[in-house]
């Protein structure tokens, strides 16, 4: 008996730990509040109002249609439903994990399972409650997690040229019509899937397997729904009067202004342990595989930007001049302390990209993973860029950032890689990692508790 749990510990210890640490903080919380009570109110506590709710909401909010329709099944039902699908959810999103580290990166130890498990768990999972948990996870992690699982299917089929069962397939389509609906999801499922395409026919001169031509017919009936869709200009609409009632005085690079420094803002005001893990990552790198002085200096700047920029947030929330939150910038650049603070950030963040390319670049003896890593990396960027453009970004860039936060885990992932073969040398730097990951760990159970003990 000892000897069976020992095993299945060793091969599973990692999954047990992640569901066991997000099992405890679902069994606290509840979905019932901002978004989640307006859905619950809308449906008015019956199924039988959920093609009402799902035509007034196309008419008046969104073209995302088939999450609204699990939204608003999940809205009526006991809230311990959507929590044991959450937790499923976040399995799937651990599996899409392990299963693209194998297959892409060519990770196969079984530490960088555990690596994973860590990771999810020091991702700020609070930010998947800023609408209200059942909302936020509804279009952000749901959509995430199903899609990359797509995205995964879709790489084993073309590039591993790989036979996909039957299963798969229609699991794949499944997950494309629930993901597929989300607006910048659409966009880049649409660029993936025909370059898909492009490469099954012109660089290996094949026949494009149905089942990217059945997801491209789905992805370019949703363009079709987010462009005619009547609730998207109406949401639109409202979103500049209610959230940013300068918005039409901005000119597309104050937009783009807005997006970058918002979501730099979410990484450094309040401790973040994924950007920071990322960011000393690459210092360990450089270190462990002796770089040169220049490429030590520059492997440091992205940790040294970090811990500044925290400081000085930490420092004013202490003065008095700064609250304890995500903080939001102006929308018009107008002189004084918040100019300066933007336009350093500008500065801050052109230096942190060029650090960590420059870094990513030499460190990867396989040139294959740097362009990866930067293409994850780009990928990553996009929803925030795109929220960036929107009206909304002041409150959305909360949420939106788990698309930087995964392309950032999987950086992570692929630097550990590289210095794999320290770890059971150096037992110190053994340590610093374990470290580093319990106080992540930590700080995202203080801040989910502390969203349950204020909200629910």
């Amino acid at each position: 008996m000892h000897t069976s749990s020992k095993k299945l510990t060793g091969q599973y210890g990692a999954i047990i730990f992640l569901m066991l640490f997000y099992t405890i903080f679902h069994i606290a919380l509840t979905p019932d509040y901002w978004d989640d009570a307006s859905y619950r109110n809308a449906m008015d506590g019956s199924i039988r109002n959920l093609l009402l709710f799902l035509h007034r909401g196309y008419l008046l909010q969104t073209s995302r249609t088939t999450i609204e329709l699990v939204t608003g099944i999940l809205s009526v039902l006991p809230y311990s439903v959507w929590k044991l699908l959450n937790l499923l959810i976040i399995l799937l999103l651990y599996e899409d994990i392990v299963w693209f580290q194998i297959h892409v990166f060519k990770i196969t130890d079984a530490s960088s399972e555990w690596a994973a498990s860590l990771l999810l768990c020091s991702l700020p999972f609070s930010i998947m409650a800023s609408a209200g948990w059942l909302a936020t996870t509804l279009n952000y992690l749901w959509v995430i997690s199903l899609g990359w699982y797509a995205v995964n299917k879709v790489i084993k089929a073309v590039i591993l040229e790989e036979k996909l069962s039957f299963k798969e397939k229609i699991l794949t389509i499944l997950t494309v019509l629930y993901s597929g609906c989300f607006e910048s999801v659409t966009a880049l499922m649409s660029v993936g899937i025909l370059a898909a395409i492009f490469y099954e026919k012109k660089w290996k001169h094949k026949k494009a397997p149905g089942l990217l031509w059945v997801i491209l017919a789905i992805l370019l009936l949703f363009l079709v729904e987010i462009a005619i869709c009547p609730g998207n200009q109406n949401r639109m609409k409202s979103d500049v009067g209610y959230w940013m009632a300068d918005y039409a005085q901005m000119n597309l690079l104050d937009k783009l202004r807005m997006g970058i420094v918002m979501a730099f803002m979410h990484f450094v005001s309040i401790p973040s342990p994924i950007f920071f893990i990322l960011n000393a990552s690459c210092l360990a790198v450089a270190i462990m595989k002796k770089g040169t002085r220049i490429q030590k200096l520059a492997a440091a700047c992205p940790v040294a930007l970090d811990i500044l920029w925290t400081c000085y947030f930490m420092i004013n929330y202490l003065l008095g001049n700064k609250t304890m939150t995500y903080q939001v910038p102006n929308t018009l650049l107008s002189g004084g302390i918040d100019m300066i603070e933007q336009l350093a950030m500008l500065a801050t963040i052109a230096i942190w990209f060029a650090s960590l390319l420059y870094t990513l670049y030499w460190a990867f003896e396989a040139k294959k993973d740097f362009f990866l890593c930067l293409s994850i990396l780009l990928t990553g960027c996009v929803p925030e860029v795109i929220v960036g453009m929107s009206a909304t970004v002041t409150n959305s860039m909360l949420r939106t950032v788990i698309y930087l936060y995964l392309s950032m885990i999987l950086i992570i992932l692929c630097l550990l890689k590289e210095i794999r073969i320290f770890w059971t040398q150096i037992k110190w730097f053994r340590l610093a990692v374990y470290f580093t990951l319990a106080c992540g760990i930590a700080l995202n159970a203080m801040q989910m508790t502390r969203h349950i003990l204020v909200y629910g």
